[in-house]
């Protein structure tokens, strides 16, 4: 199995640099548009998180929508998602008013990778709104964790086939430009199946020498110039439901490697696999009564992409029977669906013809060769791994699932559920009871208190904080997704082999005002069958549809028809996520005939505001909210992902002693936020590019945050003196450096640097800068990254801040932007070295980088804002996680006057910023509150951008309203700010105190609202024109009892650029 560590180590490589090659595009298909923003936010979090390659570009097209007029839908099958994806890939990247023709050259020069996304996943409800393509898939290998968990703290179907198919592409490439080298058109398609995984050593795939009829012009691959296929040895029982291929008698005596093939058969039963000896020879095959079944292909260009692309897109009347192309794909059902598998490799291979078991076009295209694409069948080959070294996944029915997932996906065929330790991935859990190697997977969940999780139990994507006098259980071999659940006083109970998912959605009714986030939670038996209306966890549906009656719930229990548990309205619809999840248990305890838990759990939920079924779900799901549930949980899953985005530790120049006389000193602004707040905060950031617009400003006429970095005090030593506090702190070597300002973590899991030791900002910046081994230090990687320590630096670091701890004016993360900047200059300047240059993203992230490992989770805004100077709105690109900053260029007349405008107020009390975020970060991974309110704020940024835009262009005189116009605009985005803040956190953002306070100034200011996070700091307000700030602060200060805790004070700020 060495080769994964081979096959992750390149994608590793390839995914943290812009160098090397990969495939050029590669299209993700989604079965509606919903699962298509989904999966565009899950492809933007991995890009931004250098979980990518970026050499690629990645395109992501939903499925044509159902057809109103067919019952049925739209079916238009692999074959016709692989077309519509083509095209649209061509309309979007290709080049611009240009024949047809022009398109199709470009897209023949292009090796494009195509995952299919594998549709709804109707028989997997926590699958039905991802998508099994982003199905986790945590593997172990003989019982150890592999590497592919190195691509993503929770890795999925998608990750570990990019990662797995990226030798392919390069593969691809030398064997057609081998092949044709003197076309142009030497691209193609590799087609792959999103619920399929295939392990094995895909640097050898296409790459092997095919010991017997060799095309004289490809030799060392062995390529005829068709399709390619990967394939794998399946018995005849799931070789009936997919495609397999008939070796040409010549090959049969191969036991892998590349084959030719006579023909493929699509859905063929048993009987005539046999008959067409589908075994392929080769004893072990035979013996197995095993043959070759399809998973992915590769499909080139000239030969089969662009005929075909030509004859579909012409749509012209074919000769006999006098029907389009598309008439002929519809089905007695008027669907038209067309099938790569069945109907394209189907006419492929020398012997296809021969085959009589096909559906009307391919049965046409077969008897009528010269009207179809293809003037002669392209050549069929397939590649077998060496049955060794592969394994094959198929990620199908709900019992796969469990199966799979619960045992690490185990690449040994020996290992069962008795012999694997629980998976433990991307989770913070405390308190839970685990299964002692009875299998098992707790994948991206927050776990608290007294739970009792059995074997083969799968907990994913779920918070669970259950009460101390009871515990909670998950039976065996169950399934608990996207879950929401807490309680002081009723543990969670779920039965053995059941699937509880919550849902979440939109409101459809109130959707036109913003929508409201509503959820639904549903159970089922992991051995029912979601198309039928027979079983619902384990129980006959006639003995049980009563309580879907029941006097306490007013379910649509009746009836049968065409009913099913995936169409019928069974569960209920509600504001809360925790209601939801308690109203399905007490519907799921009746079902089990306890009436008595069904009640304690009615009790929790009350009734719902409306039923719905699964597939109505599917139709209203929040792509948003759902990518917030699967974004990494706060605490060591997010640490790890901000650092993946860190430039690398460089070491200390002249092996850490560098001694100039001279030091480098650097001064920066502290920031004020007007609009935006808490999108550039993990992991709100993460789903989203964020968007703030924040400016930099003096504080009593000085830039507050400032550092100096200088010679070493004493050889060999470093010093950092923290100015303001009065301490010096000395060290020798990196372990005095973690021993002084290490903490444990809450969760007990990792390590972090202690927010509360005076030195924690410089301490958190050299680490960052200099140790290679900061990971291993902290726990957050197994290993050191080499066997030689990091020289440990020499030279002392002052620190200086004038601002108070807790002000709400970005103090921390500037002053570590402070820092850096200076160490940075310092190293720069007096060591004739470049290692230490950081480009301003790069810096910003670093600095992200400390506010995670300080644990206080801050985002990105406060040192954007005084790290570039001036008012200033910013977002970050999707794609590149790179900061997109808009400056506002206002005049000198048109500063002083909004300067004159400004009113900065004390309160005295220190803001609680870090208890506030986890308080934010809970509600948007779980509630789905927070999720509508950070897309609010970021058009509140937007909007007050395009307010000081209109102050930009007012007119520079004392007459015109213009400017005074465009200040009350930013006085109202200023107060939608605040009102959002107060949605976000309510009193914990602005106590009764404060909120009086507000309420004065507001009689004099067009708009106020409290810096930071909230409860204390800096207040700040755009005045009107005949106010002044002494006059407030009289009215405030005379508030008397009202506010007597606090002592206001008028502080001088001022923006500048």
């Amino acid at each position: 199995m060495g080769y994964l560590q081979r096959v992750t180590k390149n994608y590793s490589k390839l995914c943290s640099s812009a160098e090397g090659t990969s495939w050029d595009y590669v299209i993700l298909t989604a079965c509606d548009e919903h699962q298509k923003s989904f999966y565009q936010m899950q492809i933007n979090l991995r890009l931004r998180g250098n979980f990518l390659p970026p050499s690629s570009s990645y395109h992501v097209v939903a499925d044509p929508p159902s057809s109103p007029n067919c019952k049925a839908g739209r079916r238009v099958g692999s074959g016709g998602a692989t077309v519509h994806a083509l095209e649209d890939l061509m309309n979007v990247h290709g080049p611009k008013n240009c024949s047809y023709e022009d398109k199709l050259s470009w897209l023949g020069e292009q090796t494009i990778l195509l995952i299919h996304s594998g549709g709804y996943a109707s028989r997997n409800p926590n699958l039905t709104c991802k998508g099994k393509t982003f199905a986790p898939f945590v593997m172990s290998v003989d019982d150890s964790p592999s590497d592919f968990v190195e691509l993503m703290e929770v890795p999925t179907v998608f990750d570990v086939k990019m990662s797995l198919l990226a030798p392919i592409s390069n593969n691809i490439k030398e064997m057609m430009s081998e092949f044709r080298p003197h076309n142009k058109l030497n691209g193609g398609v590799f087609v792959a199946a999103g619920d399929v995984v295939d392990i094995f050593n895909t640097f050898e795939c296409f790459h092997l020498q095919n010991n017997s009829n060799n095309n004289n012009n490809n030799k060392k691959y062995g390529y005829k110039g068709g399709v390619a296929a990967l394939g794998h040895l399946s018995p005849f029982d799931y070789a009936e439901l997919h495609g397999t291929f008939i070796i040409e008698s010549s090959e049969t005596h191969k036991q892998f490697g590349m084959m030719d093939c006579a023909s493929f058969c699509h859905k063929y039963k048993k009987t005539e696999l046999l008959e067409l000896e589908a075994t392929g020879d080769k004893a072990a095959r035979a013996k197995g009564a095993s043959c070759i079944v399809d998973s992915d292909f590769f499909l080139p260009t000239d030969s089969v992409i662009l005929p075909l692309l030509r004859l579909l897109h012409l749509n012209s009347a074919l000769p006999s029977p006098g029907k389009t192309v598309r008439q002929l794909l519809l089905n007695e059902n008027g669907v038209a669906e067309f099938d790569v598998w069945g109907d394209v490799l189907s006419v492929c291979g020398k012997k296809s013809a021969a085959l009589k078991k096909e559906k009307n076009v391919i049965k046409f295209f077969l008897t009528n060769p010269d009207q179809g694409p293809f003037a002669t069948p392209p050549a069929l080959q397939v590649y077998l791994p060496p049955d060794s070294s592969s394994q094959f996944f198929h990620i199908g029915t709900m019992i796969e699932y469990q199966r799979y997932v619960s045992t690490g996906f185990s690449f040994s065929n020996t290992t069962n559920t008795q012999q694997t330790q629980t998976l433990i991935r991307g989770s913070d859990v405390i308190g839970a009871t685990l299964p002692n190697k009875c299998g098992g997977a707790i994948l991206g969940s927050f776990i608290r208190g007294a739970v009792n999780i059995s074997g083969g139990s799968i907990v994913e994507f779920s918070n669970i904080l259950t009460p101390t006098s009871a515990q909670s259980s998950i039976g065996a071999n169950s399934i608990v997704s996207q879950v929401y659940y807490t309680s002081e006083t009723m543990p969670l109970l779920v039965p053995p082999n059941t699937l509880l998912v919550s849902i979440m959605l939109w409101d459809w009714d109130r959707l036109v005002k913003g929508g409201a986030p509503v959820t639904t939670s549903c159970f089922v038996g992991l051995n029912d069958d979601l198309k039928s209306l027979t079983t619902l966890c384990g129980e006959e549906w006639r003995n049980v549809k009563q309580f879907f009656n029941g006097w306490w719930w007013g379910g649509k229990g009746e009836g049968e028809g065409d009913d099913s548990l995936f169409n019928k309205e069974l569960w209920g619809v509600f504001n809360s996520p925790k209601a939801s999840v308690a109203f399905a248990l007490s519907q799921l305890w009746q079902v089990k005939g306890d009436a008595k838990t069904s009640r304690q759990y009615f009790a929790m939920s009350g009734p719902p505001l409306r039923y719905t079924s699964i597939q109505q779900a599917l139709l209203a799901k929040s792509a948003s909210r759902i990518g917030a549930r699967h974004s990494p949980l706060r605490g060591s899953s997010l640490i790890k992902w901000t650092l993946k985005r860190v430039r690398a530790p460089r070491p200390f120049p002249n092996g850490g002693s560098l001694s100039p006389p001279k030091e480098f000193s650097v001064e920066l602004p502290a920031r004020l936020i007007l609009s935006g707040g808490w999108t550039d905060c993990m992991p709100m950031a993460v789903v989203k590019s964020g968007g703030v617009l924040n400016l930099a400003v003096l504080v009593e006429k000085e830039k507050p945050c400032q550092a100096t970095a200088g010679p070493a005090t004493d050889v060999g030593c470093l010093t950092f003196v923290s100015w303001d506090l009065e301490v010096t702190r000395m060290y020798r070597n990196w372990d005095e450096l973690y021993e002084d300002v290490l903490k444990q973590d809450n969760s007990g899991l990792i390590k972090l640097v202690n927010h509360d030791s005076p030195v924690c900002i410089m301490a958190s910046v050299v680490m960052l800068l200099f140790d290679n081994n900061y990971k291993a230090r902290l726990g957050i990687a197994s290993t050191t990254a080499n066997d030689e320590q990091s020289p440990f630096p020499s030279f002392t670091l002052t620190q200086k801040s004038l601002l108070p701890k807790g002000s709400g004016l970005g103090g921390s993360s500037i002053l570590a932007l402070a820092n850096l900047r200076a160490v940075c200059g310092y190293v720069a300047a007096f060591s004739n070295s470049d290692t230490m240059e950081l480009n301003f993203d790069q810096e910003m992230d670093l600095i992200l980088g400390v506010e995670q490992i300080l644990g206080t989770g801050g985002g990105w805004q406060d040192q954007v804002g005084g790290g570039c100077s001036g008012i200033k709105h910013t977002t970050r690109d999707d794609k590149t996680g790179n900061f997109l900053i808009r400056k506002i260029n206002l005049c000198n007349f048109k500063l002083e006057f909004f300067n004159s405008r400004l009113i900065c107020i004390n309160t005295s009390r220190k803001r609680l910023a870090k208890h506030v975020l986890e308080n934010i970060v809970d509600s948007f991974c779980y509630s789905g509150v927070a999720v509508g309110i950070i897309n609010e704020l970021m058009e509140n940024a937007e909007r007050m951008y395009a307010a000081f835009v209109q102050l930009e262009e007012a007119k520079n005189d004392q007459e015109g309203n213009g400017a005074e116009i465009a200040l009350r605009k930013i006085g109202d985005e200023l107060n939608f700010y605040k009102k959002c803040c107060v949605r976000l956190q309510g009193k914990g953002f602005l106590p009764d105190d404060i909120a009086w306070v507000v309420e004065m100034m507001e009689r004099d200011c067009y708009g106020v609202n409290l810096m930071g996070a909230g409860n204390g700091g800096f207040l700040v307000g755009i005045m009107k024109p005949q106010a002044s700030r002494e006059a407030i602060l009289k009215n405030i200060e005379g508030a008397g009892s009202k506010t007597s805790e606090l002592k206001f004070t008028l502080t001088e700020i001022e923006a500048f650029d």
